[in-house]
């Protein structure tokens, strides 16, 4: 198998420019892909649109037109990082996560290069862990692209910022009643509030803007929207791989939830989510 890969890269590298990505950590790929699994864990496999660029790698999940998550790998992250023009294309993530969870009982930094040689090209993933190493291709999927949401067409008229262990904590004695949560973020008390009601009671839990789990708290208006609690639930279950959350909403009702995500290194990795408001109707 290492032969054949090593042949085909070869074969690739004649053909068309390649595109490398070289010695970034296995487990902050393997973090970031987690983070996206188990928010979509009820529709595996799932199909994510990648980009690549002279920024770093990029690549979006969306379900039902109406949420994304997103996740940013800064070129600062890799040792070495050469890339010409921008690909895009599909890979199913879940595979993806399988792929790099080889080493995942190792205690050792293991390091990972991604090259890619144009359109129609497996994505191939290299992976050393001291004298040990593997080698693997996952076929591309040609697909569409995500919706544009145009949030920054919409300015954010609230944001927080939170330690994600605290909130995390702090929510786990939260039961989710309903099948959707309310958000409140407002300048005035109770500044925060997430709230589900159903047919069996209710249950509140709010935040006063002096809480110790607030790095941040800028709020202008008062915002009150729904949304689907099984989307709400999943991005909070992500906070425990993450160590701040910014939560913005626009002037549209969206939510942005961006996980910051550093894995003992000096650049920051972001997880990004969209939440659409008031979208009872669609069908799960």
């Amino acid at each position: 198998m290492t032969r054949f890969l090593s042949w085909l890269r070869q074969i690739m590298q004649q053909a068309f420019p390649i595109y490398f990505l070289q010695s970034i950590s296995r487990k902050t790929l393997y973090v970031v892909c987690a983070v996206i699994i188990s928010w979509f864990s009820f529709s595996r496999p799932q199909t994510a649109f990648c980009v690549i660029d002279c920024n770093g790698f990029r690549f979006t999940v969306e379900k039902h037109g109406c949420l994304q998550a997103h996740v940013y790998l800064k070129r600062e992250l890799f040792s070495e990082f050469k890339c010409t023009g921008q690909q895009q294309f599909g890979i199913n993530l879940t595979i993806l996560l399988d792929c790099l969870s080889i080493f995942s009982s190792s205690d050792n930094f293991v390091s990972l290069q991604i090259s890619f040689a144009g359109e129609g090209s497996p994505l191939l993933l290299d992976m050393i862990d001291g004298i040990v190493s593997s080698s693997g291709g996952i076929y591309t999927i040609d697909t569409c692209g995500p919706t544009d949401f145009c949030w920054a067409a919409n300015p954010a008229v609230n944001r927080i910022i939170v330690q994600s262990s605290s909130i995390k904590e702090l929510l786990t004695e939260l039961e989710w009643w309903g099948n959707h949560v309310e958000v409140l973020m407002s300048p005035d008390p109770p500044h925060f509030r997430l709230a589900s009601t159903g047919d069996h009671g209710s249950c509140s839990m709010c935040f006063p803007s002096s809480c110790e789990i607030f790095d941040e708290f800028a709020c202008r208006e008062t915002q009150t929207e729904i949304y689907k609690s099984q989307w709400v639930q999943c991005v909070f279950k992500a906070l425990g791989l993450s160590e701040k959350a910014c939560l913005r909403m626009n002037s549209i009702g969206m939510l942005n939830i961006q996980l910051m995500i550093r894995d003992n290194s000096p650049v920051t990795t972001f997880v990004e989510f969209l939440l659409c408001a008031n979208y009872n109707d669609i069908a799960m």
